[in-house]
């Protein structure tokens, strides 16, 4: 069985590399919750390095962070427990690097995308037993982010353009290409049974929607320009993410989005990465440190 290692102390790149980290700012992974006076907001990863891309669970935040380890750096896979407040290194690896974690379906297990010796970026499967990883499938793609969905998954492939393809789970290799130039959050609304994604089109930001079953992709409602990282409130409503503020906005309303908290106060820099359990009032975060001027 598969070790995990505590750490009573105290990411994520688009393209990387074994060997060379592509990491630029500091970044933290941060929690907000809701209560009756207001909110409470604190830290789960330490604020210098490198912490990206969390995935909220009732028990904890599964996320991505850099290490070094003999001078090389490399990022895995931690979870962050709530009952012991501990932080856990997940996956451990020692030739790889981890990114995106996401709760599969099942439960039982994480998917995540690794880099793999030879820089390949594929899907691979972590049960939460700490029994051994296995890699998903392989349909050639360079693979970023993803989502899964109950017969799919949604992939952002790396390419020129970058895009978006919908796999379905009896034959990976037969993808259906959705959109190019997408941004990086990607999701599935099992209320809405519709996939969705941010992409940009001449210069707009668009969030959209991709129904499996009719084949559809729609537009749903403009963003602000250049905004791309986004989670759900509840089955009708997004979360998305603009400078240090976070705003809600409706599907299938004209009103404009509105200010759900502004949190200058606790991020000097940008707001990336959002997860939200509406079950726990409970969002987790990403403040990118504010680019030192030069």
């Amino acid at each position: 069985m598969r070790k995990f290692k505590n750490l009573l102390l105290g990411s994520a790149a688009l393209i990387v590399t074994a060997s060379a980290p592509a990491w630029a700012l500091d970044s933290q992974v941060l929690l907000l919750r809701e209560h009756s006076q207001g909110i409470d907001v604190s830290a789960i990863s330490d604020k210098a390095g490198y912490s990206n891309q969390p995935w909220l669970t009732a028990k904890g935040v599964y996320y991505t962070q850099a290490v070094t380890q003999a001078q090389q750096s490399q990022t895995d896979i931690f979870f962050y427990d709530f009952a012991t407040n501990n932080r856990v290194n997940v996956t451990q690896s020692k030739n790889s690097s981890e990114y995106s974690p996401t709760m599969m379906l099942d439960g039982d297990a994480i998917s995540a995308v690794v880099v793999e010796p030879n820089a390949a970026q594929k899907l691979w499967r972590f049960p939460l037993d700490g029994t051994a990883p296995q890699r998903i499938f392989d349909n050639g793609m360079t693979i970023g982010y993803h989502a899964w969905g109950p017969q799919g998954v949604m992939v952002f492939a790396l390419g020129e353009p970058h895009s978006i393809h919908y796999l379905p789970l009896k034959d990976p290799k037969k993808g259906k290409h959705i959109v190019d130039n997408p941004g990086r959050t990607l999701s599935y609304n099992s209320a809405l049974r519709v996939y969705t994604y941010t992409f940009e089109e001449q210069g707009q930001s668009w969030f959209a929607t991709y129904a499996v079953d009719d084949d559809v992709s729609s537009k749903a409602f403009r963003l602000p320009q250049g905004v791309q990282d986004y989670t759900w409130f509840d089955a009708q409503t997004v979360i998305y993410a603009n400078q240090n503020r976070l705003y809600k906005k409706q599907l299938g309303n004209a009103q404009p989005a509105q200010l759900w908290h502004d949190l200058s106060a606790h991020c000097q820099g940008t707001i990336t990465r959002v997860s939200y359990l509406a079950t726990e009032k409970t969002l987790a975060w990403v403040c990118n440190a504010k680019a030192k001027e030069s």
